[in-house]
């Protein structure tokens, strides 16, 4: 007897069991405070996601963080820095679901 947890849909078909991803993290990247982008090959399978945990402890009191968007396999990483701004260096987590 196999031990575990399945979920099902309504009609009976398998939505999770213990042999499904929840999902996989492929890289992290540091930004360095600069632009820039990241494409998963296309073996990475899932839905693109990311997550940005900050670096460092700033002391400015207006630091300026990238705005991170998704394009199909791409995650990109831009700052968009107002002159009392002060970069924040950043890494992005970036994974498939």
């Amino acid at each position: 007897m196999t031990y575990g947890m399945k979920v099902y849909e309504a009609d009976g078909s398998v939505v999770f069991d213990t042999t499904s991803n929840l999902g996989v993290i492929h890289t992290t990247i540091a930004t360095n405070a600069v632009n820039g982008s990241f494409t998963l090959p296309a073996s990475a399978g899932g839905t693109t996601v990311f997550a940005g945990i900050s670096r460092l402890y700033y002391s400015s009191t207006y630091p300026c963080f990238p705005r991170v968007t998704v394009s199909g396999r791409t995650v990109t990483w831009t700052y968009y820095r107002q002159s009392h701004q002060v970069l924040a260096n950043v890494n992005i987590i970036i994974g498939t679901m």
